[in-house]
């Protein structure tokens, strides 16, 4: 029966025992009827032992006469355990002697069956209620007394009755302790035993007894008072509450709040340290109490909202909503108060991380009405008991953020369809080198889709011969950090296989840096491979070639590195391939010179004019070079006369990646000139002192003709004849000089001659020119030709043509411009540089008939000799110039001189 201890119930539970089950069921009906009390039966009172060994009833109904244990033995062994429960006899036995047994051995009450049953059942509940509210109220008291006195030793406050002292006029000079609890020890420092009977002037030794003013109002008035106070004898503060209980006596309840006072001074602190922390946070931040009012408003929320802490501090309703949206409205610090609210569904990320949190929005109030994305952290204050007590929520403006995240999905879906659409093969495979991600053109280069592909491992795409090299590359890429350029070959769907030159790069986690996937892109180089193996083959067969050619010839690089040394040269200086091959620095200058220098192959890249000026003649045609030189190979020791021939070799680009050159040996050519040269040297002086005899005879006999005419008498026959012997001795002299002219011709090696003083030097023959008569105009400013020698006759006979043909000739103009190739270009004008140079020389006379344009440089056309127009095309000829004449009959005659664009330049003044 101990488990029954400390229970407590509002309703009176009672346990009627009883061997008729009717009389069980009519007492349950009836007692059932009352309300507040609650009834279970048994049919023995063995049944009713066990019931009570689990069980605690406010009351026990017996009947007296039953099986195996009567009334009277259940109630003694009720009594046994527990004597305070009301035992109530009801029986239909109603002998003097059971009455008193059951009195006697402790039955509250006895009551007989056979009365009226209303009346019984009435009797009945009274004196149930009324056992039942004894037994309590016994108990009740016991319990108050128990615990006051608990109370009053163990209760943590001191407890202290006093005893006014007064003096014979009544006023209250001290006071006397009559009770205490052990707590006075921290007022007095003394036991209460050592306290009892003594004066307060006693205790606390001080000047006066403690507060007696509060006290003696206290008592006198009957009003009771709470103070503080500090009692120096112990160094304690003290919350006191005194209140009197009779006239003279007063009591005091005290606690120590020293380590309050402490606590709170330091709370105090700490609260205006916190507050200070909160206002010089980053964050914008505020503080609100358990009933929404702003109770902090840092600085950075006041920039933030333009709202100061002054006009927002103390209010309430939602005030702190306003400056962000635009109205009072709860905002994410609300929902620490009200958590899974309506307020949750308003913010986007909104996370829980314990009590904490938080969450992004867009609040369109902030900044005058711009709008900001802030990210804001809520989280719950407590107090000392671990109840809501406030929230504090930190605001940061996230909008560069925001928008930065905003440009970067821009740009991931920029990235994911620069990935979809790239025409680059990519794949990403996972550290188990499985598909991830495969783009549209790695599907066109195996073959397959990307769902045959994704979870599929990379290896399938490897052909079987050179698998196993494949796999240890790939296995590199996961370990390193990946390819910068790897040729692996791919087995496409089909069975074809593609060669693809691949680029990786790792992409690791940031918490331990391994690798967490690889991403692959490749270039079809299937076309290049084969490609290039056919420019291997052609460079392979074009090696040949020029190893085969009669010509001495080698190629070199952009490097000036020898890449090929044909048979010829091996012959010629007697350095075989091998030597010299794959040597730069001018190593082929050293074969022909016997030291390393640059050689005519060499400017090819940049002109050298000290270089030009070793060899005998240097010409350049175009981008090619020729020239001639004297050399002695040191390895043969044989001197030789070469020519050479220098060309560059382009990149696709067009820019120069090589050059070749090929020499020729001239020796015997050059022999065969010198011979040639000594014959015409022979000629020369022949035809010289045949003119100088046959121009003698001719003076003679223009001589003899001139007596003739003076000598014999005047017959215009006879004078007829003797001016046709003179016509023809001067023919025969203008042949003569013609002779001379025309043996003069291709003597001298051309050179570069200044139009403008050539034309000058012209000019001075004309007397018509010379004199003044006719006006010369020259407008070539400082063009120069390259041209034979005699390039002045060609002006000569031009400027004598104009003036002795042309027919009243008063002006002459001699002027120059260029045509483009495709025959762009004016004259004064400029053509694209890539076509000819135009000299032109006009006059404003009567100009050439149409009929005899296509006959005037045919040799002996014409009066006189008919050699002058001719011998001029023979001497331009020379360096590929060309003339014609495309003038307008009735407008002047107009001779136009073609020179080709490596023969003219301008120089500089």
């Amino acid at each position: 029966m101990t488990a029954m201890a400390g229970w407590r119930y509002s309703m009176i539970r009672v346990l009627i025992v009883d061997d008729d089950p009717a009389v069980l069921d009519v007492a349950k009906i009836f007692l059932g009827r009352c309300g507040d009390i609650e009834v279970e039966a048994v049919g023995s009172a063995v049944e009713a032992v066990e019931r009570l060994k689990d069980d605690r009833y406010d009351v026990i109904v017996s009947d007296y006469v039953m099986p195996e244990m009567d009334g009277i033995s259940f109630l003694k062994w009720v009594r046994s355990l527990e004597p305070e429960v009301p035992f109530i006899l009801f029986t239909g036995k109603g002998r003097e002697e059971v009455v008193i047994e059951a009195l006697n051995n402790g039955a509250d009450y006895y009551l007989q069956k056979d009365a009226n049953p209303r009346i019984l059942y009435a009797e009945l509940t009274h004196q149930i209620r009324q056992a039942s509210e004894r037994l309590r109220t016994k108990r009740a008291v016991i319990e108050s007394e128990e615990r006051y006195r608990a109370l009053f030793e163990n209760m943590n406050e001191g407890f202290v009755l006093y005893e006014v002292v007064r003096d014979p006029q009544g006023r209250a000079i001290d006071y006397v302790v009559r009770d205490a609890n052990p707590q006075i020890e921290q007022i007095a420092g003394m036991k209460p035993e050592e306290a009892m009977g003594r004066r307060a002037s006693e205790i606390f030794k001080s000047d006066g007894p403690p507060f007696l003013d509060i006290y003696s109002e206290v008592d006198e008035t009957g009003t009771p008072t709470k103070f503080e106070g500090y009692f120096p004898e112990t160094g304690r503060h003290f919350s006191i509450s005194a209140f009197s209980i009779g006239r003279g006596r007063f009591a005091t309840i005290f606690t120590e709040i020293t380590e309050q006072k402490r606590m709170n001074e330091e709370l105090c602190r700490a609260h205006h340290q916190l507050q200070e922390i909160i206002d010089f946070l980053p964050d914008a931040t505020f503080v609100i109490d358990e009933r929404k009012t702003v109770i902090a408003w840092n600085r950075a929320i006041e920039e933030m909202t333009g709202v100061a802490k002054d006009e927002i501090v103390g209010k309430g309703n939602y005030a702190y909503g306003e400056p962000f949206f635009g109205f009072e409205r709860p905002v994410l610090i609300d929902s620490i108060f009200a958590e899974g609210s309506e307020i949750d569904s308003d913010y986007d990320l909104l996370s829980r991380r314990g009590k904490a949190i938080f969450a992004e929005v867009y609040a369109p109030h902030l900044y005058g009405g711009r709008g900001a994305y802030i990210w804001a952290i809520a989280s719950p204050l407590y107090d000392d008991d671990g109840k809501i007590a406030g929230a504090i929520e930190s605001i940061r403006d996230v909008t560069s953020r925001k928008r930065a995240e905003m440009a970067l999905q821009e740009t991931s879906e920029y990235l994911e369809s620069l990935l979809h659409y790239a025409n680059a093969p990519i794949a990403v495979w996972g550290p188990n080198m499985k598909f991830i991600r495969i783009n549209r053109a790695f599907e066109r280069l195996t073959g397959y889709a990307a769902e045959e592909m994704i979870g599929e491992d990379a290896k399938i795409l490897l052909p079987e011969e050179g698998r196993e090299e494949a796999l240890a590359k790939m296995a590199y890429a996961l370990e390193g950090e990946g390819w910068e350029s790897v040729e692996i070959p791919i087995q496409c769907r089909g069975g074809g296989v593609r060669t693809v030159l691949w680029n990786s790069a790792n992409i690791r986690s940031e918490k331990d840096g391994t690798v967490v996937a690889t991403i692959i892109q490749g270039q079809d180089i299937t076309e290049r491979k084969l490609a290039e193996e056919r420019l291997i083959q052609a460079h392979k067969q074009l090696l040949e070639i020029i190893d085969f050619l009669p010509d001495p010839t080698f190629v070199i690089d952009g490097e000036r590195r020898v890449i090929a040394w044909n048979r010829a040269i091996e012959e010629m200086t007697g350095v075989p391939k091998d030597e010299i091959v794959g040597e730069g620095d001018y190593a082929y200058g050293e074969v022909f010179y016997g030291t390393r220098r640059p050689i005519l192959i060499d400017m090819i890249f940049s002109k050298d004019e000290d270089l030009e000026s070793i060899y005998h003649y240097v010409k350049r045609e175009g981008d090619t070079l020729f020239a001639e030189a004297y050399v002695t190979p040191p390895r043969t020791g044989r001197g030789s006369y070469v020519w050479g021939t220098a060309s560059p070799l382009f990149d696709r680009d067009g820019n120069i990646s090589g050059a070749i050159e090929s020499i020729r040996d001239v020796t015997e050519i050059r022999r065969y000139q010198e011979a040639l040269q000594e014959a015409n040297r022979k000629l020369k002086l022949l035809s010289s002192i045949t003119r100088h005899d046959i121009l003698n005879q001719i003076t003679g006999l223009s001589g003899y003709a001139h007596l003739l005419r003076e000598g014999l008498p005047r017959d215009p026959a006879v004078e007829r004849y003797i001016d046709r012997i003179a016509e023809l001795a001067e023919t025969i002299k203008r042949q003569l000089a013609f002779t001379r002219d025309y043996q003069e011709m291709g003597v001298k090696a051309p050179e570069w001659q200044r139009v403008s003083e050539v034309v000058r030097r012209a000019a001075a023959s004309p007397a018509e020119i010379s004199g003044g008569q006719v006006r010369l105009e020259v407008e070539t400013e400082t063009v120069e030709v390259f041209a034979d020698p005699m390039l002045e006759k060609v002006f000569c006979n031009l400027l004598e043509n104009a003036v002795r043909h042309g027919g009243g000739v008063t002006g002459v103009r001699v002027s120059f411009f260029e045509r483009g190739k495709g025959g762009a270009g004016a004259e004064g004008g400029e053509g694209d540089g890539e076509g000819e140079g135009v000299i032109v020389v006009e006059d404003d006379g009567l100009g050439v008939p149409a009929g005899m344009k296509a006959r005037i440089f045919d040799q002996a056309f014409g009066r006189h000799t008919g050699y002058g127009l001719f011998l001029s095309r023979e001497i331009l000829g020379i360096t590929r110039m060309t003339i014609s004449e495309t003038g307008v009959e009735g407008r002047g005659a107009r001779f136009e001189i073609s020179v080709p664009r490596e023969n003219y330049r301008r120089a500089v003044n």
